[in-house]
Protein backbone atom coordinates (compact mmCIF):
# COMPACT_ATOMS: atom_id res chain seq x y z
CA UNK A 1 0.00 0.00 0.00
CA UNK A 2 1.24 3.51 -0.74
CA UNK A 3 1.15 6.04 2.09
CA UNK A 4 0.89 9.75 1.16
CA UNK A 5 0.99 12.39 3.87
CA UNK A 6 2.12 15.83 4.94
CA UNK A 7 2.61 17.47 8.33
CA UNK A 8 1.59 20.87 9.63
CA UNK A 9 3.68 22.03 12.58
CA UNK A 10 2.92 24.18 15.64
CA UNK A 11 -0.83 23.85 15.36
CA UNK A 12 -3.57 25.29 17.57
CA UNK A 13 -5.09 21.96 18.59
CA UNK A 14 -8.41 23.43 19.76
CA UNK A 15 -9.01 25.19 16.42
CA UNK A 16 -8.02 22.06 14.50
CA UNK A 17 -10.36 19.83 16.54
CA UNK A 18 -13.23 22.26 16.01
CA UNK A 19 -12.66 22.41 12.24
CA UNK A 20 -12.52 18.62 12.01
CA UNK A 21 -15.66 18.05 14.07
CA UNK A 22 -17.57 20.87 12.33
CA UNK A 23 -16.71 19.23 8.97
CA UNK A 24 -18.15 15.92 10.19
CA UNK A 25 -14.90 14.06 10.93
CA UNK A 26 -15.20 11.18 13.39
CA UNK A 27 -12.68 10.64 16.18
CA UNK A 28 -11.40 7.09 15.71
CA UNK A 29 -8.57 6.92 18.25
CA UNK A 30 -7.05 8.74 21.19
CA UNK A 31 -4.23 7.23 23.17
CA UNK A 32 -0.58 6.49 23.66
CA UNK A 33 1.51 5.24 20.74
CA UNK A 34 4.84 3.58 21.45
CA UNK A 35 7.01 2.95 18.40
CA UNK A 36 10.31 1.15 18.03
CA UNK A 37 12.32 1.26 14.81
CA UNK A 38 14.46 -1.73 13.79
CA UNK A 39 17.24 -2.31 11.28
CA UNK A 40 20.25 -4.56 10.86
CA UNK A 41 23.59 -3.48 12.38
CA UNK A 42 24.88 -2.55 8.90
CA UNK A 43 21.80 -0.28 8.41
CA UNK A 44 20.92 -2.02 5.14
CA UNK A 45 17.26 -1.06 5.38
CA UNK A 46 18.03 2.61 6.11
CA UNK A 47 20.54 2.71 3.24
CA UNK A 48 17.69 1.71 0.92
CA UNK A 49 15.21 4.17 2.47
CA UNK A 50 13.42 1.62 4.64
CA UNK A 51 12.84 0.42 8.17
CA UNK A 52 10.71 -1.89 10.27
CA UNK A 53 8.45 -0.35 12.90
CA UNK A 54 6.87 -2.16 15.82
CA UNK A 55 4.10 0.03 17.26
CA UNK A 56 1.65 -0.28 20.13
CA UNK A 57 -1.49 1.84 19.87
CA UNK A 58 -3.66 1.31 22.90
CA UNK A 59 -4.27 -2.43 23.11
CA UNK A 60 -3.31 -3.07 19.46
CA UNK A 61 0.14 -3.80 18.05
CA UNK A 62 1.24 -3.62 14.44
CA UNK A 63 4.42 -4.35 12.57
CA UNK A 64 5.17 -2.28 9.50
CA UNK A 65 7.83 -2.29 6.80
CA UNK A 66 8.20 1.12 5.16
CA UNK A 67 10.36 2.30 2.27
CA UNK A 68 10.65 5.77 0.76
CA UNK A 69 9.18 6.77 -2.57
CA UNK A 70 10.76 9.89 -4.11
CA UNK A 71 8.43 12.87 -3.82
CA UNK A 72 8.96 16.59 -3.23
CA UNK A 73 5.54 17.78 -2.03
CA UNK A 74 4.44 14.73 -0.08
CA UNK A 75 5.98 12.20 2.26
CA UNK A 76 5.41 8.95 0.35
CA UNK A 77 6.23 5.43 1.39
CA UNK A 78 5.43 1.92 0.33
CA UNK A 79 4.00 0.30 3.41
CA UNK A 80 3.38 -3.33 4.33
CA UNK A 81 1.58 -3.63 7.64
CA UNK A 82 0.10 -6.39 9.75
CA UNK A 83 -1.53 -6.58 13.15
CA UNK A 84 0.18 -8.86 15.63
CA UNK A 85 -0.98 -10.50 18.83
CA UNK A 86 2.21 -10.45 20.89
CA UNK A 87 4.40 -7.32 20.80
CA UNK A 88 7.13 -8.77 23.02
CA UNK A 89 7.41 -12.01 21.03
CA UNK A 90 7.80 -10.14 17.73
CA UNK A 91 10.38 -7.78 19.26
CA UNK A 92 12.33 -10.81 20.48
CA UNK A 93 12.14 -12.42 17.01
CA UNK A 94 13.51 -9.27 15.36
CA UNK A 95 16.41 -9.22 17.82
CA UNK A 96 17.05 -12.97 17.34
CA UNK A 97 17.38 -12.60 13.56
CA UNK A 98 20.07 -9.99 14.12
CA UNK A 99 18.15 -6.74 13.96
CA UNK A 100 18.63 -4.00 16.53
CA UNK A 101 16.37 -1.28 17.86
CA UNK A 102 17.68 1.95 16.35
CA UNK A 103 15.11 4.50 17.55
CA UNK A 104 12.01 4.74 19.68
CA UNK A 105 9.44 7.34 20.60
CA UNK A 106 6.20 7.86 22.47
CA UNK A 107 3.40 10.17 21.56
CA UNK A 108 -0.23 10.80 22.33
CA UNK A 109 -2.26 10.64 19.13
CA UNK A 110 -5.78 11.76 18.31
CA UNK A 111 -7.00 10.37 15.00
CA UNK A 112 -9.95 11.59 12.98
CA UNK A 113 -11.41 10.24 9.74
CA UNK A 114 -13.36 12.18 7.11
CA UNK A 115 -14.10 10.16 3.98
CA UNK A 116 -10.76 8.86 2.70
CA UNK A 117 -8.71 11.40 4.69
CA UNK A 118 -7.11 10.61 8.04
CA UNK A 119 -6.00 13.39 10.37
CA UNK A 120 -3.58 12.53 13.20
CA UNK A 121 -2.85 15.13 15.87
CA UNK A 122 0.39 14.18 17.62
CA UNK A 123 1.77 15.27 20.98
CA UNK A 124 5.33 13.98 21.45
CA UNK A 125 7.06 13.18 24.72
CA UNK A 126 10.66 12.33 25.64
CA UNK A 127 13.05 11.96 23.91
CA UNK A 128 11.24 13.75 21.07
CA UNK A 129 10.64 17.39 21.96
CA UNK A 130 8.39 18.77 19.24
CA UNK A 131 5.34 21.04 19.35
CA UNK A 132 1.91 19.58 18.52
CA UNK A 133 1.49 18.80 14.85
CA UNK A 134 -1.02 17.20 12.54
CA UNK A 135 -0.48 14.65 9.79
CA UNK A 136 -2.91 14.59 6.88
CA UNK A 137 -2.92 11.23 5.08
CA UNK A 138 -4.85 10.21 1.96
CA UNK A 139 -4.35 10.29 -1.79
CA UNK A 140 -2.51 13.35 -3.15
CA UNK A 141 -5.88 14.95 -3.94
CA UNK A 142 -7.27 13.98 -0.52
CA UNK A 143 -4.25 15.41 1.29
CA UNK A 144 -4.66 18.72 -0.53
CA UNK A 145 -8.38 18.77 0.31
CA UNK A 146 -7.64 17.97 3.98
CA UNK A 147 -5.01 20.70 4.25
CA UNK A 148 -7.46 23.23 2.79
CA UNK A 149 -10.22 22.07 5.16
CA UNK A 150 -7.94 22.90 8.10
CA UNK A 151 -7.43 26.43 6.76
CA UNK A 152 -3.91 25.92 5.47
CA UNK A 153 -2.24 25.84 2.07
CA UNK A 154 0.20 23.24 0.77
CA UNK A 155 3.02 25.77 1.23
CA UNK A 156 2.34 25.53 5.00
CA UNK A 157 3.08 21.79 5.02
CA UNK A 158 6.23 19.73 5.24
CA UNK A 159 7.05 16.21 4.14
CA UNK A 160 9.93 15.56 6.57
CA UNK A 161 10.08 12.73 9.09
CA UNK A 162 10.15 13.49 12.81
CA UNK A 163 13.80 12.41 12.80
CA UNK A 164 14.65 15.08 10.20
CA UNK A 165 12.74 17.67 12.23
CA UNK A 166 14.64 16.73 15.37
CA UNK A 167 17.97 16.82 13.58
CA UNK A 168 17.22 20.34 12.29
CA UNK A 169 15.98 21.47 15.71
CA UNK A 170 19.11 20.15 17.44
CA UNK A 171 21.35 21.90 14.89
CA UNK A 172 19.49 25.20 15.46
CA UNK A 173 19.95 24.88 19.24
CA UNK A 174 23.75 24.77 18.92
Amino acid sequence: MEETEVKILNIDTEKIRKKLLDAGAKKIFKGLLIAKIFDFPDARLKKNGGYIRLRKAGDKTEMTFKEKIKSDRFKKRNEIETHIADHDAVKEMLLKIGMKETKSYKKIRESYKLGNIQFDIDFYSEPVKLSPMIEVESTEEGVQKGVKLLGYEMKDTISKSIWSLLKNKNQEAR
